[in-house]
């Protein structure tokens, strides 16, 4: 399933001239930078200047012949290589004429780094730049590092030393899902559950956005110009995503479900325990948006997991404070729900009589045909008749595991006992596969638990494939 469209890059590119180098001013004797959630260790002459917040800045370390930037945004979920591909384009489309370009891969700590050597010409003058890029799940960041330096052996150790001090301290927590294959009963439920709402926004969650800057300078050292430049991104966050997110999470919260917001590069979502103890992996960028608010992920990789939005990096920017549900999503059926029935214990025979009498007095004129006129299809037409004489009926359905999947049948509320019920069979043929009479009560337990439903439209909404969407009549 495809959750966004694709990424759009945004261009702006700034011309500089400088006629002598402009070192940073405020200078670290401690060697250890340790700010916006991530640390790096750095030569102790170089001077250190910040700016930004956790989720959008720059780091710049400069001495007199080496100047390195650190730039870190949100992670669009673009590819490392892609996004330098993108990068070598900036150049190329500008007055800087590139003379030559390698692109490589290092590992450091197990970190995948995808780098990027450019050789290029600048007001006359040739230059080399390097980049490094990667993306650290711990806080779903994209990390742009790069070197103009004057004596390139000696920058590219440097460099390669503060790429390989980097420690991500985001809080979020990684976690690995389990794929859920299985129609278990609690999974029919929850998309039940997820289907029961719609987005009052009926769009789909807009494309990722990724600004490129570029400043290309002549800096003046040792007697002559040399050029530099300088290449940023910034990914703005995907504030509606997270609107969508903590919406639903706070209605899953309500309905006793653990659950915490889930993101993975462009992707913010829920992941929800399952009673086996293991997380499931929710989207809340549906394709249809007007009829569900979620579904469950068929793909699954790692993610990093916030309890709650407040934990979120971009959460003081992100104006949920003041996040009404209702203005997000809106309610249009009640939820299934998963029941284990008893029988009633004492049972009325002349209630039980009138019962009998409806089951024999309707017959169907049909031959049962799977996916054409089947079990989906009895179970409404009885649900609708003996709603319309007077019962309390029911829709039941089994699930993946259950010992009459795949099936739905009717359950009758007995009306002098709390809570509890008759099952009918609707589906009852001859051997020439004719439809029976509307029904006969089984005892069989397998019939007594199951995912329950009220009405035809409750089901029809929830499974519109197998929906009559039939009303009682008043």
């Amino acid at each position: 399933m495809k959750e966004y469209g694709p990424a759009i890059f945004l261009v702006t590119i700034i011309f500089l001239f400088h006629i002598q180098l402009s070192l940073l001013s405020e200078a670290q004797d401690t060697g250890i930078y340790k700010g916006n959630d991530f640390s790096v260790r750095y030569p102790e002459s170089f001077n250190v200047s910040t700016s930004g917040s956790p989720t959008s800045g720059d780091l710049k370390l400069a001495n007199a012949c080496q100047r390195i930037l650190l730039n870190w945004t949100w992670d669009p979920g673009i590819s490392p290589d892609e996004i330098l591909d993108g990068l070598k384009g900036i150049y190329e489309g500008t007055d800087i004429k590139v003379l030559s370009s390698e692109s490589g891969e290092i590992r450091i700590q197990g970190q995948e780094i995808k780098t990027l050597n450019l050789t290029y010409e600048f007001k006359g003058q040739q230059a080399e730049k390097e980049f490094a890029i990667w993306n650290s799940s711990r806080s779903n960041r994209l990390f742009l590092a790069s070197l103009s330096s004057c004596n390139k052996n000696q920058g590219t150790e440097v460099f390669n030393s503060i790429l390989a001090s980097f420690n991500d301290l985001g809080n979020g927590e990684l976690i690995r899902p389990k794929l859920n294959n299985d129609e278990t009963a609690w999974s029919v439920v929850l998309r039940d559950l997820l289907s029961s709402y719609h987005y009052r926004d009926l769009s789909i969650l807009p494309a990722t956005v990724v600004n490129f800057q570029e400043q290309s300078s002549l800096l003046q050292y040792g007697g002559k110009y040399h050029p530099d430049s300088t290449v940023t991104i910034h990914v703005n966050p995907p504030l509606s995503a997270l609107g969508r997110a903590a919406t639903v999470q706070r209605l899953l919260l309500e309905e006793g479900d653990q659950v915490r917001l889930f993101q993975k590069g462009k992707d913010i979502g829920l992941a929800l325990l399952d009673p086996s103890g293991k997380w499931q992996l929710v989207s809340i960028n549906p394709l249809e948006p007007g009829r569900s608010i979620g579904v469950l992920l068929d793909n699954i990789y790692e993610a990093t997991t916030y309890k709650s939005p407040e934990d979120f990096p971009f959460y003081r920017v992100s104006g949920l404070e003041d996040l009404k549900p209702d203005k997000v999503i809106e309610s249009d059926t009640e939820p299934s729900r998963y029941v284990e029935l008893q029988k009633p214990s004492n049972i009325s025979q002349t209630w039980l009589g009138n019962l009998e009498n409806v089951l024999g007095e309707y017959e169907y004129g049909k031959t049962y045909q799977e996916n054409v006129f089947d079990c989906s299809n009895t179970t409404q037409i009885a649900w609708s008749i003996l709603t319309n004489k007077g019962f309390d009926a029911r829709l039941m359905m089994s699930y993946k595991g259950h010992p009459l999947d795949p099936h739905i049948w009717v359950v009758v509320k007995y009306p002098y006992e709390p809570e509890r019920y008759l099952a009918i069979e609707t589906a009852n043929t001859n051997q020439a596969k004719i439809l029976e009479h509307l029904g006969r009560i089984v005892q069989d337990e397998k019939y007594y638990e199951g995912i329950m439903y009220n009405t035809s439209i409750q089901y029809s909404r929830l499974h519109p494939n197998e929906g009559m969407w039939l009303a009682v009549v008043k």
